[in-house]
């Protein structure tokens, strides 16, 4: 599901920085991600047409395009008033997230 917002949600030049902080928490704590149910989830949204398989790559080439069109410094401020340890914001970085999506594990 937090994969699915990262990709699909749509808030026209807005950032959710929370969903970019769960992001980072989840690869680092959890990295299996279910792909059949992020195709699922894709498939109701209509952001992935219904039948269709996602493979490893095109997950990551959707989240590479992804990242690139973020707005680091805007998700960065979005989520700060929430973050107790702001230090650990400072690594935040298009680099940053491509690498850490590196570690996806599909199952």
């Amino acid at each position: 599901g937090k994969m699915h917002a990262l990709l699909c949600r749509k808030w026209k030049n807005r950032v959710k920085g929370r969903d970019w902080y769960d992001f980072v928490w989840f690869v680092a704590n959890h990295p299996h991600l279910h792909l059949g149910h992020l195709e699922q989830r894709m498939a109701q949204s209509g952001e992935l047409e219904k039948g269709l398989s996602l493979t490893h790559e095109q997950l990551l080439q959707r989240l590479n395009e992804t990242i690139e069109r973020l707005d680091v410094d805007q998700a960065r401020n979005e989520v700060t008033p929430f973050v107790a340890n702001t230090d650990s914001l400072t690594v935040w970085s298009k680099a940053f997230f491509k690498e850490i999506s590196q570690r996806i594990l599909i199952v």
